[in-house]
């Protein structure tokens, strides 16, 4: 059976358009608005992080084999309107928690910009640079995030209004052709997540070790490396991903000649990065 990714989204004027272009058929299930086909589900929660929790959670309690959850919706921010956005932070303005996605490389998704998603308990017109708002997104990041690694759940939204346009001139009508504009950014993003499908109940510690330890055994067959040098490459690659939350791009650091200039690249990235708490 293929991993099975769930789409969520609070309105049906959001939903409609992945129904369509994903050809999925309703669904008999707990009174829920929920849409399925063979590989991919989308439930519809209504409005509200309370909402999008209770339905995220009993979904995912009904159906464990679900292997990645994505939010999919329109939010306000500063940036022009048809923006596509892809979550950086959640961020629950009223509990003031706060998720950080494991996002997939940048090339990925190349015409998405990253933003925090900030979730509010009543809409408002308080946009922020850096940021957009929702209403479900933290919501469905609480539920989902118990059952599964922070690298399986996203946030991928569409700026359906601004400051020019604040959401009480926003006409409902738009919303489907503001989400269509995200689909390809959405199908680029399933595609990569069913490529490092690491199962629904790997831990982020095993799979973290897994991905690095993949990532080393490549390493040490492009040039020779003694003993030592194996050592001290696992222990910078541990170092890097400590620090970045990730592991670097395996096509950049395959570019060194030598173990000696491949320790000499790693370090240098290692302290470029910034160390954050």
């Amino acid at each position: 059976m293929p991993p099975t990714t769930c789409l969520v989204t609070a309105l049906s004027s959001e939903a409609r358009p992945l129904i369509e272009h994903y050809s999925l058929s309703r669904q008999t299930w707990s009174g829920r608005q929920l849409y399925a086909n063979e590989n991919c589900l989308l439930l519809q929660t209504g409005i509200g992080k309370l909402n999008a929790a209770a339905a995220t959670g009993a979904l995912l309690q009904a159906m464990p084999d679900i292997d990645s959850i994505i939010n999919i919706g329109v939010a306000g921010g500063k940036d022009p309107k048809g923006s596509i956005v892809l979550a950086t932070t959640i961020v629950d303005a009223g509990s003031g928690k706060r998720w950080y996605p494991h996002l997939p490389p940048v090339r990925c998704l190349p015409g998405a910009l990253s933003r925090a998603v900030r979730t509010l308990d009543e809409p408002n017109m308080a946009y922020q640079a850096g940021s957009v708002f929702d209403m479900e997104a933290a919501g469905i990041f609480t539920a989902a995030t118990a059952r599964m690694d922070l690298s399986r759940v996203h946030s991928l939204k569409v700026i359906s209004d601004t400051p020019g346009q604040p959401f009480t001139e926003l006409n409902k009508k738009e919303i489907p052709g503001l989400i269509k504009l995200l689909i390809g950014s959405l199908d680029a993003l399933m595609l990569h997540l069913q490529q490092s499908n690491h199962g629904p109940h790997a831990s982020p510690t095993e799979h973290s070790t897994s991905c690095l330890n993949i990532l080393f055994d490549e390493l040490i067959q492009q040039c020779h490396h003694t003993t030592s040098d194996r050592h001290t490459l696992h222990r910078l690659l541990q170092r890097y991903q400590a620090i970045a939350g990730s592991l670097p791009d395996s096509r950049l650091v395959s570019r060194a000649a030598t173990a000696a200039s491949l320790r000499r690249q790693l370090q240098a990235e290692i302290c470029a990065k910034p160390l954050i708490y």
